[in-house]
């Protein structure tokens, strides 16, 4: 019965803070370019909003005690060499290599690009953005949210990596293990 009254109450509550954004949007232009550059043109943290949220209002759906599942995979980011690449970074890694995710946070973005193929670009709890690229496989889905060490995709050989802030590039030594 608690469960039912916290899912309500979470529910409730994600229902009015969206009706009172979208009010205020009909309502007042200047509220409205102020909310559409926020969210559209800086770069607006959903990882970090998502970690709030579920920090204090837990999951979105109260399952969590009923459904008992540990994560199959549960792995830390492992290469043999380590040399500078464009604007990152290229690991050495084994034929077919099951890739992890680093840092949790938001796929933001799955697709080519140049000298990186297969790209897939989280934006992780602290607001940085982590293209992995060179990717043969993806497991995950555009706007998923992702947890450190589960299964990203796979990749053969190399892969890069980049970090990057508000468009500019930060040196990979800060975040690589």
């Amino acid at each position: 019965m608690i469960d039912i009254i916290k899912f309500l109450f979470r529910l409730i509550t994600t229902i009015l803070i969206s009706l009172i954004i979208l009010i205020n949007i009909k309502k007042d232009v200047n509220f409205k370019n102020k909310f559409y550059e926020i969210v559209y043109e800086n770069n607006f943290d959903f990882a970090y909003i998502n970690s709030l949220y579920n920090k204090y209002f837990g999951g979105s759906i109260p399952f969590d005690k009923i459904i008992m599942t540990e994560p199959v995979f549960k792995e830390t980011l492992n290469y043999n060499s380590l040399e500078p690449y464009y604007d990152g970074a290229k690991l050495s890694i084994e034929e077919n290599y099951l890739v992890p995710i680093i840092n949790s946070g938001l796929v933001v973005y799955i697709g080519n690009k140049d000298n990186y193929g297969k790209v897939v670009v989280i934006e992780q709890e602290d607001g940085v953005d982590c293209w992995y690229g060179n990717l043969d496989t993806v497991n995950v889905k555009l706007y998923d949210y992702v947890e450190s060490g589960s299964l990203l995709g796979s990749a053969s050989n190399n892969l890069y990596l980049v970090y990057k802030d508000d468009g500019g590039v930060i040196p990979y030594e800060k975040y690589l293990p």
